[in-house]
């Protein structure tokens, strides 16, 4: 059976040091445009401390092999802002995503990864 590769977009919520809190999945950019505010502005409880956390844009690229997920990849924006040419193990990013996110650059470029990584040294004992 061949082998098909569907794609999605998703505003993750995360903890600075690393860990998603949730996801909020689209088909299209423009539908994710509600978080056009501060990427910065979640806010969550963590062992009933306020812990600091942000939205970061990903695209998600799921394979589909016998009825099942095969395979996933995710393209996370670089520091920059700009949208990646691959994706994490090397797929490229298809062009018609690239032109789907410089329509959308002006709102979605700041939404990159944040990583604390001393908060995530603290929190995993390093």
């Amino acid at each position: 059976m061949r082998s098909k590769v569907t794609y999605e977009w998703d505003m993750e919520t995360a903890y600075d040091y690393g860990d998603i809190i949730d996801h909020n999945h689209a088909d299209k950019l423009k539908d994710l445009k509600h978080y056009e505010g501060d990427p910065h502005r979640a806010a969550y409880e963590m062992g009933g401390n306020p812990e600091p956390a942000h939205l970061r844009l990903v695209l998600v690229r799921d394979t589909w092999e016998d009825g099942g997920l095969g395979d996933r990849e995710w393209a996370y924006l670089n520091e920059d802002g700009t949208m990646p040419d691959t994706f994490d193990y090397g797929a490229k990013v298809p062009k018609r995503f690239k032109q789907e996110f410089e329509r959308h650059k002006a709102w979605v470029s700041k939404f990159v990864q944040v990583h604390d990584e001393d908060r995530y040294n603290e929190l995993v004992g390093n």
